[in-house]
């Protein structure tokens, strides 16, 4: 009896059991965005990510797989070599337990990535829905009207290729089929994927569109042999001192209702972005005479203005 207990104990403790335990959990804890973790770690990050943060699983399984990383320990460390018929049958017993729950955690785990993901990218799409019509000079629009005026605003104009928006249209419906169960697994992989290329395809409009938009509301010039460069965004100008210089020399100004640049003072590229994203483009920038003037003073008595750069 004492033999016949002695090896299924050996048989149990071997590296394919272990890792058979171990693996299935490791990825589900990658799958939920997480590195996979280390044998010793995985109890505390299932207990702290899925029992306390997500309440996803049930203190009962970390339990089960620390007594198997223990066990392994023990067999390891030669502080156990033998083990009752009940200590076997009842650490088997769990340990399929154990697999079979972390098999639905991992299912749960893909369902909630794939909520994430359908939510994430709707979510996205009407904040960079809202930001065209906003180019376009719609600044406000409920949800429920949005698809029309983006169709009528910007389809229309023939500004984005029809086929953007039955895109649109089938990712909203998609968004409220999901919401109440009706779509299955192959039918949320292909909305996420047309999601994708909607944002992008919208991305990279808001950057053309804002980018011709910049460059309204730039002043380049040449001074010596190098090009700078000034930047009205509303009461506030932004100099950049030398445009092909990796570490841009950036100054911000305050423009004065006559045109004039006051309060010169040291800024940044982080600075002038966040502002250039801040800024309504929109907007008609009228120089003055005096800022002309006042370019000698800032590049020198050598500035020559640059015209159809």
């Amino acid at each position: 009896m004492l033999e016949r207990v002695t090896y299924k104990l050996t048989e149990i403790a071997t590296e394919d059991f272990f890792w058979a335990t171990v693996t299935p959990t490791q990825a589900a804890i990658m799958l939920y965005g997480l590195p996979p973790p280390t044998p010793k770690e995985t109890p505390e990050v299932l207990r702290e990510i899925f029992v306390k943060k997500e309440k996803m699983i049930e203190e009962e399984y970390v339990q089960i797989i620390e007594r198997v990383l223990k066990i392994r320990k023990d067999i390891e460390h030669g502080d156990k070599k033998f083990a009752t018929g009940k200590e076997v049958d009842s650490l088997v017993e769990d340990s399929k337990k154990y697999l079979k729950r972390m098999n639905e955690l991992f299912k749960q785990i893909e369902k909630l990535k794939e909520e994430e993901g359908i939510r994430h990218n709707y979510e996205g799409i009407v904040t960079i829905v809202r930001d065209i019509l906003k180019l376009e000079g719609v600044d406000r629009v409920s949800d429920s009207d949005m698809i029309k005026i983006f169709e009528a605003e910007v389809i229309h104009k023939g500004l984005i290729p029809e086929k953007y928006l039955r895109i649109l249209k089938d990712i909203v419906k998609a968004k409220k089929d999901y919401d109440i169960h009706k779509l299955n697994k192959t039918e949320v992989f292909q909305v996420n994927k047309d999601a994708r290329e909607l944002i992008k395809f919208l991305v990279e409009y808001v950057q053309r569109k804002r980018g011709k938009e910049l460059e309204r509301v730039k002043i380049r010039v040449k001074h010596g042999n190098r090009f700078g460069e000034i930047i009205l965004l509303g009461k506030n100008a932004y100099i950049i001192h030398d445009i092909d210089n990796e570490d841009k020399e950036v100054s911000k100004a305050t423009v004065t209702s006559d045109g004039r640049l006051i309060d010169i003072k040291e800024s940044s590229i982080e600075e002038l972005e966040k502002a250039i994203t801040n800024t309504d483009m929109v907007q008609k920038t009228f120089i003055k005479e005096t800022l002309f003037e006042q370019l000698k003073s800032i590049f020198g008595k050598d500035v020559e203005i640059l015209i159809n750069y």
